[in-house]
């Protein structure tokens, strides 16, 4: 915060100066945010895309804060971003592909263990013995 406030001085006088948080969707930028003004001052999510616009947050009289929404500079697949919960699963066009991706990351003894279903060959099968 102190090199932050060093910023809002120009030739000796102190001005105010305003910082933008910017990064991926779902990293904890709202909530660096409130940990600075040390209250509640912009909402936070667990659910990626939950801040929508810039908000400017005043942390005290030489330091402005902007929170941004998520920004996505990649051309990483759909699956890649939801399992990073760097999109709303809610949003993912084909959510079998995500389903997909993670049981092929799982071991499937544990899985079929963990949910008390009987051997599946594809998701679908998983989905229809999940529910």
């Amino acid at each position: 915060m102190q090199l932050i406030k060093n910023y809002s001085k120009t030739d000796g006088v102190k001005s105010a100066v305003t910082v933008g948080v910017i990064g991926f969707p779902n990293v904890g930028k709202s909530s660096i945010i409130n940990s600075m003004k040390k209250q509640r001052a912009v909402g936070v999510s667990a659910t990626a895309g939950f801040t929508k616009s810039l908000q400017l947050v005043d942390i005290d009289s030489k330091v402005k804060i902007i929170d941004s929404p998520g920004v996505i500079l990649s051309n990483e697949d759909e699956v890649s971003l939801v399992l990073r919960n760097q999109i709303n699963a809610a949003e993912v066009k084909d959510p079998i592909k995500p389903i997909e991706e993670i049981l092929r990351r799982s071991n499937k003894e544990k899985v079929m263990i963990f949910y008390r279903i009987p051997d599946f060959t594809n998701p679908t099968q998983f989905l229809l013995s999940v529910c």
